[in-house]
């Protein structure tokens, strides 16, 4: 496991913030507003995580072992809908705040065939991660 020192880690995360408040003057952006608000919280999100110690190696060590218990199945598939959804609202966040595209515009757009399978390649990335997911967190705790 890579340790990374925790000045280095702000100073990682100030620069990446830094780049993203930037990016609506090189980009068209049709709703500044929002992105600049989502922005900042993700941006409180990320120090509060990072100078409050809330990712603490022995709590998610002890959250991973009872989580592990419930079998792998559940772990993969639990993983995978979250992460799926995750993809769902980050890619309909980001087509509505760059090229105002409300999700049922998207799939207006779309036919259904390519909706469908737009859908069913999600959730295999999706299902995918789930599986890096349980096999990293049984290599790491």
């Amino acid at each position: 496991m890579i340790i990374i020192n925790k000045n280095i880690r702000l100073l990682a995360i100030i620069a990446l913030f830094a780049l993203l408040i930037a990016l609506p003057f090189m980009l068209t952006i049709y709703h500044v507003l929002f992105y600049y608000i989502f922005i900042a919280l993700m941006f409180v999100y990320f120090i509060v995580l990072e100078l409050m110690g809330l990712n603490d190696f022995e709590k998610i060590k002890n959250r991973w072992q009872n989580t592990k218990k419930k079998g792998k199945t559940y772990v993969v598939l639990r993983q995978s809908i979250i992460n799926c959804i995750q993809i769902l609202i980050i890619v309909s966040f980001g087509q509505y705040v760059a090229n105002n595209l409300t999700p049922a515009n998207l799939l207006q757009e779309l036919s259904t065939e390519y909706t469908i399978l737009m859908f069913v390649l999600v959730y295999l990335f999706s299902l995918l991660i789930g599986f890096i997911y349980y096999n990293e967190h049984n290599k790491k705790y």
